[in-house]
């Protein structure tokens, strides 16, 4: 029970400061995920101002052409 401790010792978690750190192919991992996220806003951008009368459902499906896309350069660029 809580209301049994009279001074709570009030120490910064040291599970949050081995979480804030990053090892180097974590943060490969991260510029990789954004530029892909980058590559494909640029794509999704260029496709919404080629067509007129879009629908979500068009950006949807366009969206997941792209992640389709992603997934097979992925595997193509592990496979070297």
């Amino acid at each position: 029970d809580y209301s049994l401790i009279k001074k709570p010792i009030q120490q910064p978690s040291p599970i949050k400061v081995l979480k804030a750190v990053k090892t180097e192919e974590e943060l490969d991992a991260y510029k990789e995920a954004f530029k892909q996220t980058d590559k494909t806003m640029r794509a999704i951008r260029k496709y919404i101002e080629l067509r007129d009368n879009l629908s979500e459902y068009d950006i949807a499906k366009k969206l997941e052409e792209e992640k389709v896309i992603a997934k097979k350069l992925k595997a193509y660029k592990n496979a070297k």
